[in-house]
């Protein structure tokens, strides 16, 4: 009881933390609390290693080189912190997998929720490092290059990034559940995750919606620019950065239960 009660506290210590060094906003905390509580819940402190260090590897990526990316991303306007919608898009199936492997202790379930996190992982890294290749990255379709920072562009510094980032969370799932998760997994593991790095490109560059800043004419994923509204330019209305990697996180998640299923 009291180990439980330490561990609620530890999760509202490290959101409120987060919030004053704006790793988070507000609604970021908030959302934080209830991923935390709801991993602890289901897969307790184990589930929570997997989560942490999914938030402070990719804290520490987001913050290294920050004036560098500042300078060198026109594209993206990002908020001081990580916000409600982007902390629910990347722990929301991982919440409910660890929710429901509680409820039924089905293996196959901790499989997807390791999966969401190996695939949301491995996208950050790839996104956070592999702004500094010095070659401007690809369209996957096209091998047209484009400005750093685009969505559902890639590079190979961020494509190795991605992969030692899947890498990381599947052999740390491996030493924390070894009666579970094998050596072959680990490989399988790691491949979905970096899979979903590209599903996460495939819908960045195919249904995200962009704008142009009508002002200043440059391309941007915000809804205003300059202190003007932009203006919708490509994409799916309502399908922003958050919504892709939702989705991404869910297909991935799913196609490694369905994999497991039937030739695991």
């Amino acid at each position: 009881m009291a180990i439980d009660v330490f561990i609620v506290l530890g999760i509202f210590f490290i959101s409120i933390v987060s919030r004053s060094i704006q790793a988070l906003n507000w609604s970021g905390m908030v959302a934080s609390i209830f991923v935390g509580l709801a991993i602890w819940a289901g897969l307790e402190w184990k589930g929570l290693v997997l989560l942490g260090l999914f938030f402070f590897t990719s804290t520490f990526w987001s913050k290294w080189g920050k004036n560098r990316k500042q300078m060198d991303l026109p594209v993206i306007d990002k908020e001081k912190g990580r916000n409600g919608a982007q902390v629910f898009a990347n722990g929301f199936i991982a919440s409910l997998f660890s929710l429901l492997f509680a409820l039924t202790d089905h293996p196959l379930l901790l499989i997807g929720f390791i999966v969401s996190i190996a695939s949301a992982n491995g996208d950050t890294w790839a996104s956070e490092i592999g702004v500094f290749s010095k070659q401007k990255p690809v369209i996957l379709f096209t091998a047209k290059r484009v400005e750093k920072g685009t969505s559902g562009a890639v590079s190979m510094l961020g494509t190795l990034a991605g992969l030692a980032g899947s890498f990381v969370v599947s052999f740390t799932a491996l030493l924390l559940w070894p009666s579970i998760i094998s050596g072959k997994d680990l490989f399988l593991l790691t491949m979905f995750g970096l899979l979903g790095m590209f599903v996460d490109s495939v819908l960045g560059v195919t249904v995200q919606e962009r704008f142009r800043c009508s002002k200043c004419g440059n391309i941007t994923e915000s809804r205003s620019h300059c202190g003007v509204k932009t203006v919708q330019i490509q994409g799916v209305q309502g399908v922003n950065n958050h919504m892709v990697n939702f989705l991404s996180i869910c297909f991935t998640s799913i196609l490694s239960l369905l994999f497991y299923q039937f030739f695991g």
